[in-house]
């Protein structure tokens, strides 16, 4: 295969196994894409962005209206959970991600967080 400079793969699944009582038990924490595009210009959005942090352990935003996050939550539950903190004509959007991945042009250290959390 070709290699491009700054372009980058990644393919590796990652599980935990937690213990308890004895009994091994996976925990297998979901990763979400978030999009939005907010419709009014001026707007204070912190609410929104805070909210996206607290949703799961760990977040990634590298680009302007994109989150990563990795959460014990469904995609259901994270999109209501966001839904207070936009506006009615806000779009949002939460989808499922995983390895393999690929990227390009970001630094070290949003290479290093999608290398590990992917």
């Amino acid at each position: 295969m070709p290699t491009v400079p700054g372009l980058f793969l990644w393919s590796e699944s990652r599980n935990s196994v937690i213990r308890s009582s004895g009994k091994a038990k996976y925990n297998v924490m979901n990763k979400f894409v978030i999009g939005y595009d907010l419709m009014k210009p001026g707007q204070d959005y912190n609410s929104l962005f805070e909210a996206i942090k607290s949703v799961g352990s760990t977040w990634w935003h590298c680009l302007d209206s994109t989150w990563v996050v990795v959460t014990n939550r469904t995609a259901v539950q994270v999109r209501d959970y966001l839904a207070p903190h936009i506006d009615a004509n806000d779009r949002l959007l939460v989808v499922s991600c995983d390895a393999p991945a690929a990227w390009r042009e970001f630094d070290e250290k949003c290479s290093n967080w999608l290398k590990t959390n992917l």
